[in-house]
């Protein structure tokens, strides 16, 4: 398991010009896309990433597990201001997940995920985003809006997250699973493929 991680709460001027330099860099590869995205891109890169774009309030999220039927799914409330690090550990909890392998969100063409490997040192060969130094408040989202979050990158759960709604921030407003339908899949067991067939077997 991951355990603790350390948050980081400040951006240093020599991460905050690695991260110019990263988005230069995908600014230019959305170029090669006529512009697929860009929009998105850069709402979801705000010149500070830790100011709030958006006056407090709740989002109420939908977040699916695709390439299943019947679609398991949970209805979850959490504070705008929530990082997408904290945002991972929401799903985990709502979808029964043991929080035992990578992960990654995607907003357009921007990646956002761990920039350590939980045991300890830098992952290698990862250009996401740390999605600790990111709010979801700061993408500019509205009711509809979509993004992805993928978990396990040898199973490959991909969850679409939706926007459902933004509610009034309530006082002492905690993250909380309001609904949901089916267990969520075992930890290993294939991807959505590989559980539909383990699913198969046992109704045999």
């Amino acid at each position: 398991t991951t355990g603790g991680r350390k948050r980081t709460p400040s951006c240093s001027p020599e991460k905050r010009s690695a991260m110019q330099a990263r988005l230069d860099a995908m600014n230019q590869l959305s170029d090669r896309f006529a512009g697929l995205g860009r929009g998105m891109l850069n709402r979801a890169l705000p010149e500070d990433p830790r100011e709030e774009a958006t006056p407090p309030a709740i989002y109420q999220l939908k977040i699916t597990l695709r390439h299943l039927a019947p679609p398991v799914w949970r209805r979850v409330q959490v504070p705008n201001d929530i990082t997408f690090g904290q945002l991972h550990d929401v799903i985990q909890t709502a979808m029964g997940w043991y929080n035992c392998h990578l992960h990654e969100f995607r907003v357009g063409e921007a990646r956002f995920g761990m920039t350590h490997d939980p045991m300890g040192g830098p992952l290698e060969r990862n250009d996401a985003l740390d999605e600790n130094d990111y709010q979801l408040c700061g993408l500019g989202l509205r009711a509809k809006s979509k993004f992805n979050y993928e978990y396990d990158f040898g199973d490959d759960w991909e969850h679409q997250i939706v926007l459902e709604k933004v509610l009034p921030l309530e006082p002492g407003f905690a993250p909380i699973c309001v609904a949901g339908s089916r267990a969520g899949p075992a930890e290993d067991s294939g991807g959505p493929w590989g559980y539909a067939e383990k699913l198969a077997i046992l109704a045999n």
